[in-house]
């Protein structure tokens, strides 16, 4: 549970630190900012996301017991790449050319895709010696830094250079604060790791890269598509535009993560003990199950987001970024509830099976209805068109990963699942619909929140959809049990 609530913390922090950052910079000055996030995300996902993959997955205590040198031929491999980066970056920096981001910017943007590749990497490492403590230490002091630094760098200065800094400074402040001591644990020194790096690497990285490339290459994919449709609204419609754009993409897009994240720490694991109790057929059953509960959960979020929007925009948006708000989260929001179903209800499936190719192919597919869709849908006077390409890009990559799962006998929710979900949401929205009329304001939002939760949590009682209500009387049953007879 700490775990899960440090996730928890995590995401909604960036999402107060995202509105800070909005209100103090403006619309103008938060587009580049979130274009510079973007940047340093995509070129972290690309280069130094498989480390952070790899360690959660191969880096156990008893492995690193055994193999002393593969965890420094981890961290041997991650300087090499940040050199090989900083290298080219001096190169790219050289050649002129219209850059869409200053110069400042775009070494910012590196060095931040560095420092938050090696933090992901760390915290991984942390993750995979279940040392949960430290690794809830290392976000609650990034976090703690981050709305303190990085918010009032932007208060203060009131530029994106400095909020980029901000985030720069919390994410070193908060690696400073919890050190990985890999050398007590190994017995083996970075130097030595160098040493033997011919010898080692070819047996290390090929296990590493053969389970993570495939998932890094379908991330960057996903990551390049939200750069790319930002980028267009940059250059077509000023970076005030993209602000605006991107305070509705940020916003949505980390509400759909926390609750993902928090739903896949549970989730996945139930898998992985179904694989190695049962095998492959009780792990299908087991993620048959994890996929009805993960639509169970997010359907609901999705539209009670759009149900609340009035009241949620005029508590938490600025007000420079009132309308267009509303305006491209309502459009993002079908996208994005796609994107979270494919990502914590189906890619578990792949990874389970060591099949992850399909990830890459549904990426891909998603990245060319994007390109095209921006292409052929109409252009309007706002970046309408882009936010429709982008839930578009989303829906197409979801459909592509949802036929490939079929195809390995991944079933969906079974047919009184899904007619409950039915009901559930329907009666939900058709509860809190008139509530809309009310005027804006916490007490309305907590008014839609009550009804929604108690009409939507009722229905799905009824219907036991996911069996969540038989497997949590039996667990209250149990439970009682232990207290009687002790």
């Amino acid at each position: 549970m700490r775990v899960i609530a440090a996730y928890l913390l995590n995401t909604s922090v960036n999402v107060v630190v995202g509105l800070l950052v909005a209100l103090a910079l403006g619309p103008d000055e938060f587009g580049r900012f979130a274009l510079t996030l973007a940047v340093a995300a995509i070129v972290q996902s690309l280069l130094f996301d498989w480390l952070r993959f790899a360690a959660a997955r191969f880096a156990s205590p008893e492995r690193l017991a055994d193999e002393p040198l593969f965890l420094k031929t981890l961290e041997a491999s991650f300087i090499l790449e940040a050199c090989g980066l900083v290298v080219l970056l001096g190169l790219g920096l050289v050649v002129t050319g219209p850059w869409p981001l200053s110069r400042a910017l775009v070494i910012l943007a590196i060095f931040i895709s560095i420092i938050n590749g090696l933090f992901d990497f760390r915290a991984a490492l942390i993750r995979a010696r279940f040392a949960d403590r430290r690794y809830a230490h290392l976000l609650l002091v990034k976090n703690l830094l981050a709305v303190c630094v990085t918010g009032g760098l932007a208060f203060y200065v009131g530029t994106a250079l400095a909020a980029v800094s901000g985030v720069a400074i919390s994410m070193i402040g908060a690696l400073l604060s919890v050190p990985l001591d890999g050398r007590a644990q190994t017995g083996v020194g970075l130097w030595a790791a160098f040493a033997n790096l011919r010898a080692t690497a070819p047996k290390i990285l090929n296990v590493c890269l053969r389970y993570s490339l495939p998932i890094v290459l379908a991330n960057g994919v996903y990551f390049a598509i939200p750069l790319l449709n930002r980028a267009f609204v940059a250059r077509s419609y000023g970076f005030a535009e993209t602000g605006q754009f991107s305070l509705a993409y940020d916003l949505g897009i980390r509400l759909f993560m926390a609750i993902g994240t928090a739903l896949d720490v549970l989730l996945f694991q139930l898998a992985v003990r179904a694989d190695e109790q049962v095998g492959q057929t009780g792990a299908r059953v087991q993620l048959s199950r994890n996929l009805t509960f993960v639509i169970a959960v997010l359907v609901p979020v999705c539209c009670g987001a759009w149900l609340v929007l009035p009241s949620l925009e005029a508590l938490v948006v600025p007000m420079a970024y009132r309308g267009p708000f509303a305006h491209y989260f309502e459009l993002l929001l079908p996208g994005l509830l796609a994107w979270s179903i494919a990502t914590y209800g189906l890619n578990p499936s792949f990874q389970i099976a060591q099949r992850t190719t399909p990830m890459l192919a549904a990426g891909a597919i998603a990245c060319l209805v994007d390109v095209a869709l921006m292409s052929l849908l109409p252009h309007q006077e706002d970046a309408t068109h882009l936010a429709q390409a982008l839930t578009g890009s989303l829906l197409a990559g979801a459909a592509t990963l949802w036929f490939f799962a079929a195809r390995h006998n991944l079933r969906g929710p079974a047919w009184r699942d899904g007619f409950g979900l039915i009901c559930a949401t329907g009666l939900m929205i058709a509860a809190v619909w008139p509530l809309r009329a009310l005027p804006p304001g916490l007490a309305t939002l907590a008014l839609q929140v009550v009804v929604g939760c108690v009409v939507y949590g009722a229905v799905t009682g009824f219907f036991d959809v996911a069996q969540i209500r038989s497997k949590s009387l039996l667990q209250l049953r149990a439970a009682f049990a232990r207290q009687t007879s002790g």
